[in-house]
């Protein structure tokens, strides 16, 4: 009955002797056979059990320990025993790991098991410590590779976008996105839209119509509006260019002024000109030229007055042909707008707007204007016609006298008393 396995130490390993308490049972065995051999045999037993330390199971080696010449030593990291026993420590199994003495192997990060049988972590988990522990799921709207070891491997799924490990959103209508990962949504391009959440491709940024376009990310059709110089038809489902006369920015189309006109595809009110005859600044109202004045070209110009001389009593004329010239000997200031404002000239009289007839011989006229022909005075005379100043009238002679508006020199004659 002493004949168990060899005792261990008190510290947990076996005792440096511990191999030879076999070597003890073997020798009492075979002692057995004489009285005193076997006497001794006993004695000898009871030494060694009495020694401290030491017990009938000192021969084997703790969990974590493995027998090394008579003593017991630690399992090497990367190894482990799992029972009380002289066996020599196992290997870790593949992706498990242990430390120095260790009487289990544990599953590193990324993996999960036990006993040492360790699987990967499946795709969409993760598992960040040593451990038996079961494998943790990525947040909603993430995936990650088998094995992961961290969260932060979690990444958002294409079609959404947020931090590693942390919430995912779905991409917003007008944007897509088409890989994994932390980056952000693109946007559609101008001239697309989509009205789709959680897009993965640039295929669902569907074109606006012809001749119509979009901001970048347009989340519905209603952002699409046709180019400027263009306006909607048909429901807004066509852009058809704009007439001549008319403007359009935003699909809206837009009338000119009265009395201007634009050419077609037009974008901006001032591309509305005032028409010939007509004054005013671009895009706004236009006024026509009053008489007295013409304007032959389109545009923002003021109306042009006629010359001196030339009347017009035509309201929008588009010609300086408008303008007529006063009746002979009679003129007018710049933008006469009737006849009657053309008035005779110095030495010439008559009604405003004529006809003007030559002062006579003997009469001046010095102004312009309807007034009559002035008489020469008492005592002088004029040959001249269309005379147009007092000057004219020449002084009879000495002792001599004429009438007044006098036309010659004959007309003066001598005084009473001379001859």
């Amino acid at each position: 009955e002493l004949g168990g396995g060899a005792p261990k130490g008190s510290d947990g390993g076996a005792d440096k002797r511990g191999l030879g308490g076999r070597f003890a049972l073997v020798r009492a065995s075979r002692a057995a056979r004489s009285p005193l051999l076997r006497t001794t045999a006993v004695l000898a037993l009871l030494m060694l059990a009495v020694l401290p330390g030491r017990g009938v199971d000192a021969a084997l080696c703790s969990p974590g320990y493995t027998p090394s010449g008579e003593s017991c030593v630690e399992c090497a990291a990367g190894t482990y025993k799992a029972a009380e026993s002289n066996a020599t420590c196992l290997t870790c199994g593949t992706n498990a790991y242990s430390a120095a003495g260790a009487s289990v192997c544990l599953c590193g990060p990324g993996y999960t098991g036990s006993s040492g049988s360790c699987s990967a972590c499946s795709a969409g988990t993760y598992k960040d410590a040593m451990g038996s522990a079961s494998c943790s799921s990525c947040p909603s709207n993430t995936n990650s590779p088998s094995a992961s070891t961290a969260i932060t491997a979690c990444t958002c799924n294409v079609g959404y976008t947020g931090q590693d490990g942390g919430t995912c959103s779905a991409c917003v209508a007008g944007t897509y996105k088409n890989a994994a990962g932390n980056a952000s949504c693109t946007l559609c391009a101008a001239g697309t839209y989509s009205t789709e959440v959680g897009a993965t491709a640039d295929g669902v940024c569907v074109s606006c119509p012809e001749q119509a376009t979009s901001a970048e990310g347009s989340p519905a059709y209603s952002s699409c509006s046709c180019v400027d110089g263009y306006s909607w038809y048909q429901s807004n489902t066509v852009c058809l260019e704009c007439a001549a006369g008319t403007w359009c920015t935003g699909g809206t189309l837009s009338t000119c002024p009265a009395d201007s006109d634009s050419a077609a595809q037009s974008s901006a009110a001032t591309d509305c000109k005032c028409n010939a005859g007509y004054s005013g600044a671009d895009g706004e109202a236009c006024t026509i030229c009053p008489a007295g004045s013409y304007k032959s070209a389109t545009g923002s110009a003021n109306c042009t007055s006629c010359t001196a001389g030339t009347y017009s009593t035509v309201e929008g004329a588009t010609e300086s042909s408008f303008c007529f010239p006063c009746a002979p000997s009679s003129t007018s200031n710049p933008g006469a707008s009737a006849e009657t404002q053309c008035v005779c000239d110095p030495g010439y009289s008559g009604a405003d707007g004529g006809p003007c007839l030559i002062c006579q011989a003997g009469y001046f006229k010095e102004a312009n204007g309807s007034a009559s022909c002035s008489e020469c005075g008492v005592g002088t005379f004029s040959a001249a016609t269309g005379a147009t100043t007092a000057s004219t009238c020449t002084s009879c002679p000495a002792n001599a006298d004429s009438a007044a508006g006098s036309a010659g020199a004959a007309s003066c004659k001598c005084n009473a008393g001379y001859t």
